[in-house]
């Protein structure tokens, strides 16, 4: 189980890295100035990823995405928490939960 937990946050740091530099591909597009190696990711990211959209609102939702992806695999484990058995902790039968006949209860 803690290997399929270490896979699966591994999956989602890779896909973070990869989102981040489409993003990065991107809005490299955006200026014509951008080093040679920025905007080859620029055309790597348009192949990728299609021409639907323009390349603002593209570079938007991949940082969006990415950040989802990193927020997902900092998440933390949900540990097991133990059952509180009443019974173990109070085994005469008078829990705090019940009237005792003797006793007085307040009105």
């Amino acid at each position: 189980m803690r290997a399929l937990r270490f896979l699966l946050r591994l999956l989602l740091v890779l896909l973070a890295i990869g989102l981040a530099a489409a993003a990065l591909g991107a809005f490299a597009s955006l200026n014509p100035a951008a080093p040679i190696w920025m905007r080859t990711l620029s055309a790597l990211e348009s192949l990728a990823l299609g021409h639907d959209l323009t390349a603002y609102p593209r570079g938007l939702i991949e940082a969006g995405l990415s950040a989802l992806a990193v927020f997902l695999a900092a998440l933390p484990s949900t540990p097991r928490v133990p059952q509180f058995n009443i019974d173990q902790h109070y085994p005469d039968q008078h829990r705090p939960d019940q009237h005792r006949p003797d006793q007085h209860r307040p009105s």
